[in-house]
C-alpha cells in the first residue's frame, strides 16, 4: 500500500526550479521515497499521485526511473516508473515498474476498466486497448 502526502511549500518550489507547473499544487501528492530530482519538464492537473522514484539503474539500465516532459491529469504513478515525453496521459492508474515513453495520447473514463500490457514488436501493427 503507498502511502501519498501532499507537497510542502518547498517542495513546490523545488519542482517549479526543475521546470515543472502544476493547476494546482494542493492537489499533488508524493510519497517519502519521491526523489524529486527525477520530475522535471512536466504539467500536472487535476489530482495526480505520484510514487517512489529513486536513482537506480541496476534493475532497467536503459529506462532510469523518472518523470519528464510528460503532461499528467488525474492520474495516479505507481513506484519506481519511468515516464518521458508523454503528451497527455489522463484519468489512468499506473502501476509500478511501468514504462512509458514517447506516448501521444492515453486517455481513460472512469467507466473504463482495462489493463495494458503492452510491448512494442516493431511490427508496424497498432494496438487496440479497448
Amino acid at each position: 500500500m503507498i502511502t501519498y502526502r501532499p507537497v510542502t511549500p518547498k517542495e513546490q518550489s523545488l519542482l517549479q526550479s526543475y521546470g515543472n507547473r502544476a493547476d494546482n499544487w494542493e492537489e499533488i501528492f508524493i510519497t517519502d521515497e519521491t526523489t524529486l530530482s527525477l520530475i522535471q519538464n512536466c504539467r500536472f492537473y487535476g489530482r495526480v499521485r505520484i510514487g517512489a522514484l529513486q536513482f537506480s539503474m541496476r534493475k532497467y539500465p536503459h529506462n532510469p526511473e523518472g518523470i519528464s516532459s510528460s503532461v499528467l491529469s488525474n492520474c495516479v504513478i505507481g513506484d519506481h516508473c519511468s515516464i518521458s515525453q508523454v503528451h497527455l496521459l489522463s484519468d489512468y492508474t499506473v502501476g509500478s515498474h511501468v514504462t512509458l515513453f514517447n506516448i501521444g495520447e492515453m486517455t481513460a473514463d472512469a467507466d473504463d476498466i482495462s489493463p495494458l500490457t503492452v510491448i512494442n514488436e516493431n511490427g508496424g501493427r497498432g494496438v487496440v486497448p479497448f
